[in-house]
C-alpha cells in the first residue's frame, strides 16, 4: 500500500515547482502499519514527481467528485476505520481533492492506501476551516426547526440522536435540510386517527411509498413515532409497526397474518367468530393483523393446566392437523414471525400459555424459530429439535453453506451436527412423530 502527499526536498528545482512522494507502509508491531525506512531511519521512496501545485480553491464545492459528507470526514480529526479505502478511487478522480490536498495526479492515484496520511495543503486549510464552520451553522439551524416543530416528548430526540441519524442518511446539506423538511411536516400530522401509512406519505411527502420502512425517510418515521408515543427505539419491523400504530398510523392491516388451528381467542375479541366460522368449516383461520388489532381488550383466552400452543413453520403440517381435527391450538410462523403470529404468541404468553416450537432444520428455519423462542421467553420450548432428531430423520435437497446455520442454545450440539451434515430436513419428513404429538398431548 503506498501512501502520497509526502513533500521531499529537491534540490535545483526552479520556482513555483515542489516535490512529493509515494512511500510504501509497511505493517507495524501494534497492527497498524509504517513508512519504510532504510536502516539509517531515513524514508524511502517508491516514486517522486515534480509539479506546480495550483493554488487551492477560494471556496469549497462539493461538485468534485465526492460527497460532502466524504469531504467532511477527510477534513476533520481524527479519522478512523477503514473509509478510506472506500474514497480513495473518488479521491483519485477528485479535481477539488487534489486542490485542496497535498496529492498529485500520478500513476499511483488508485493507491492512495488510507488517506490517513494525506494532509491539506496550508493554504487550503482556513478554506475548509471556514467550510466546516459554515456546515455547523447550518446543521445547528436544522436542529433548532426541528426541536421547534416537533412535541416536548420528542426534544430530547431532536437535538441528540436525530441529528446523527440525519447526518448518515444524507450525503449533503441539501438533502438534511430536505428531511428535516419532511421530518417537520410529519410531525405535524401526528398522532392521527387510523390513518394508512401511505396516505400519510401521500400528504406528508407526496410520495405513496415515501415511508415505507425500507426507506432513509420511513426509518427515521418509525423512531420518530417511537419517541412521540414513548417507546424505545424500533429495532425490528414489528417494532416499527407498532410504533406507526401507537400514534394512530396504519401500515398494513392485511398482508401481515396468522393462521391456525383451535385458535384460543377470547370470545369477547373481533376474531373469535371469524376463527370459529373457519373450524366450523374444518379449515384453519386465517386472521389479519388488522382484525387482530381490532380492540385493546384481550386477544387470547387463559389456558388450562399445562395449556400448549403448538407452533409449526409449514402450512402443510397446519393443514394436515386440521385434517385430523387434532385437539390442541396449533398455529403456522411460516418462517420469520409476521407481526400477526407475534402478536398472538405475545399475547398467548401473557395470560399463561406454554409455546413448544417446530421447525424444518435448515439455517432460514431455525432463524425464525430462534426468533419465536427469545420472544416466548421462559413460556417457550423447543418441540422436536435436538441434535438426536436431526440425525434419525431423512435429508433432502442440497446441501447448505455450513456458516449459515446459527448458533442453537436449546440443543448446543444442533449447529455443529448440522454444519457437518449441511443437509436440509424438513418437517414434512417428520409428520408422522409431529401428528402424533398433538393428538396425544
Amino acid at each position: 500500500m503506498l501512501a502520497e502527499g509526502h513533500p521531499v526536498a529537491v534540490g535545483g528545482l526552479p520556482p513555483g515547482q515542489a516535490a512529493f512522494a509515494a512511500i510504501r507502509q509497511l505493517p507495524d508491531a501494534a497492527g497498524g502499519t509504517r513508512d519504510r525506512v532504510d536502516r539509517r531511519g531515513r524514508l524511502r521512496f517508491d516514486h517522486v514527481w515534480v509539479y506546480s501545485p495550483t493554488p487551492p480553491p477560494s471556496t469549497v464545492e462539493t461538485a468534485g467528485g465526492l460527497a460532502e459528507r466524504d469531504l467532511r470526514w477527510l477534513a476533520e480529526r481524527p479519522r478512523r476505520g477503514q473509509r478510506a479505502r472506500a474514497l480513495a478511487d473518488a479521491a483519485a478522480a477528485s479535481g477539488l481533492f487534489r486542490l485542496l490536498f497535498e496529492l498529485d495526479l500520478s500513476t499511483a492515484q488508485s493507491r492512495l492506501g488510507r488517506l490517513v496520511w494525506v494532509e491539506p495543503r496550508p493554504a487550503a486549510q482556513p478554506i475548509l476551516d471556514t467550510w466546516l464552520a459554515h456546515l455547523d451553522v447550518l446543521d445547528a439551524r436544522l436542529t433548532s426547526r426541528l426541536v421547534d416543530a416537533l412535541p416536548a416528548a420528542a426534544e430530547a430526540w431532536a437535538v441528540h440522536d436525530a441529528p446523527w441519524l440525519i447526518g448518515a442518511a444524507s450525503t449533503s446539506s441539501v438533502t438534511r435540510a430536505s428531511v428535516v423538511d419532511d421530518l417537520c411536516a410529519l410531525a405535524a400530522c401526528l398522532p392521527a386517527e387510523g390513518l394508512p401509512l401511505s396516505v400519510l406519505a401521500d400528504r406528508v411527502v407526496h410520495r405513496t411509498h415515501g415511508l415505507n420502512p425500507n426507506t432513509s425517510l420511513g426509518r427515521l418515521g418509525g423512531r420518530l413515532a417511537a419517541v412521540i408515543a414513548g417507546l424505545p427505539p424500533p429495532t425490528a419491523a414489528a417494532d416499527i409497526r407498532n410504533a406507526w400504530e401507537a400514534v394512530g398510523v396504519w401500515v398494513d392491516r392485511v398482508s401481515s397474518q396468522v393462521a391456525g388451528w383451535q385458535l384460543p381467542l377470547d370470545p369477547s375479541h373481533p376474531a373469535a367468530p371469524v376463527a370459529t366460522a373457519y373450524h366450523a368449516a374444518r379449515e384453519p383461520a386465517l386472521l389479519t393483523v388488522g382484525i387482530i388489532a381490532a380492540t385493546r381488550g384481550p386477544l387470547v383466552a387463559p389456558p388450562p393446566p399445562t395449556g400448549t400452543i403448538w407452533v409449526v413453520e409449514g402450512m402443510s403440517v397446519l393443514v394436515a392437523a386440521a385434517a385430523r381435527r387434532v385437539p390442541v391450538p396449533v398455529v403456522c410462523r411460516g418462517g420469520t414471525p409476521s407481526v400477526a403470529v407475534t402478536r398472538l404468541i405475545n399475547a398467548a404468553v401473557a395470560v399463561g400459555w406454554e409455546i413448544a416450537v417446530s421447525s424444518d432444520f435448515e439455517p432460514g428455519g431455525l432463524y425464525g424459530a430462534a426468533t419465536l423462542l427469545r420472544q416466548a421467553g421462559s413460556s417457550g420450548r423447543p418441540w422436536r429439535l435436538s441434535v438426536s432428531d436431526y440425525l434419525a430423520a431423512t435429508t433432502e435437497g442440497e446441501p447448505f453453506p455450513p456458516e449459515q446455520v446459527p448458533d442453537t442454545p436449546w440443543d448446543p450440539k444442533l449447529a455443529p451436527a448440522m454444519r457437518q451434515r449441511r443437509r436440509r430436513v424438513s418437517e414434512e419428513a417428520r409428520l408422522t412423530e409431529l401428528l402424533a404429538d398433538l393428538e396425544h398431548d
